[in-house]
């Protein structure tokens, strides 16, 4: 739940182009309050007919940067983004941030890297102008990045395991601060819900990863969880359908149940699956739109026996935009219908390192 826009610097514009622009950032802001996916959809046809009647009004192109983001096209959104933050602007310390939450859903690795400085020139201006507001939101978006970087591989296994002890820890000791600043008593009161959603969702996933990766920590697997489980309905106390912490916590439980498969114990597997697939249910009924969001209902369905509901997920990620591509959507499909489990879990690894290799 990123911050609700408000309307950057405006230029002349044709009452057509300015039409589609108003209608379009009305249904965004109506996206965030509410998850539809309709509501997304709606403000992504609208600011293209705003920026077919002016190709060059600049603030369209900024919403609509926001909007291709937030349906799963990051890779679109980084190009408009990275154009905007060239050009003389009223608005370049949002312009920063939105730019890093666009690289950093691309889920590339080179790109999470681009996000982490992009993020570091944001909170620089941010301070420099007395934006309090950006400030807070800005260190709220970093702990996410870092818990991000720190949690995927995104292909690069070479440096995961320091990414791991580096960032995961760090990411939520930034978001505790950032949930204890006394200076969120000084900015609006949806900013300062915008700011705690995030912090928590990404205090939630930095200890969802540390308790899958325990073994590089000290504590213990379901400790960490069950800390990221209070973080995530932290967030959802706030924001109740926020898809992105309905995802998360499900992917949570995705990964209490596949502990319980590795462990041999199906009851608790079951339990745990059937909580996954109800979260996931739930952020489908706001935005069926996204390709990660099928994905964990096909492997929870096929966790618990449903292989017809398994593989029409999966169907579906065929058509939704997401960051898998035809073989990996094949990978899933081929392991689905040969019943491998143990393709489809996430086995957390316990085995404890060497002392000086732990963080």
């Amino acid at each position: 739940m990123p911050l609700e826009q408000k309307s950057p610097g405006q230029k002349l514009t044709t009452p057509e182009a300015m039409r589609g622009f108003v209608e379009g950032v009305d249904n965004l802001n109506a996206y965030f309050r509410t998850n539809s996916g309709e509501r997304l959809t709606d403000a992504e046809k609208q600011l293209n007919q705003s920026l077919t009647a002016d190709p060059d009004f600049t603030p369209a192109q900024y919403y609509k940067a926001i909007v291709l983001t937030h349906a799963r096209k990051a890779n679109n959104a980084v190009v408009l983004l990275e154009d905007l933050v060239q050009k003389e602007t009223s608005f370049k310390i949002e312009i920063l941030y939105n730019l890093t939450f666009a690289y950093s859903k691309t889920y590339n690795y080179d790109n999470v890297k681009k996000a982490l400085d992009a993020i570091d020139e944001a909170k620089g201006l941010a301070i420099s102008q007395k934006r309090v507001d950006m400030e807070l939101l800005i260190h709220a978006m970093k702990a996410w990045v870092m818990a991000v970087f720190g949690g995927l591989e995104l292909k690069q296994p070479a440096d995961f395991d320091w990414r791991k002890q580096e960032y995961l820890p760090k990411a939520a000791e930034l978001a505790d601060w950032v949930l204890a600043n006394e200076r969120l008593r000084e900015v609006p009161k949806e900013t300062a819900k915008t700011v705690k959603v995030e912090s928590n969702n990404a205090s939630g996933i930095a200890f969802m990863y540390m308790g899958r990766y325990s073994g590089l920590f000290e504590g213990e697997t379901e400790s960490y969880w069950q800390q990221s489980e209070q973080y995530y309905e932290a967030a959802r106390h706030l924001h109740p359908q926020d898809v992105r912490v309905l995802d998360n916590l499900a992917t949570l439980y995705l990964m209490r149940a596949s502990r319980a498969w590795r462990d041999g114990r199906p009851d608790e597997m079951k339990k745990h699956s059937e909580a996954a697939n109800e979260l996931v249910l739930e952020a489908l009924s706001c935005n069926t739109h996204d390709q990660f969001r099928h994905r964990l209902r096909a492997r929870a369905c096929a966790l618990l026996e449903d292989k017809e509901g398994a593989l029409a997920a999966v169907e579906q990620m065929r058509y939704e935009p997401g960051v898998f591509n035809k073989p990996r959507i094949d990978e899933l499909e081929t392991a689905i219908n040969a019943d491998e489990l143990s393709a489809l879990v996430e086995v957390p690894e316990e085995k404890k390192l060497p002392q000086q290799l732990r963080h």
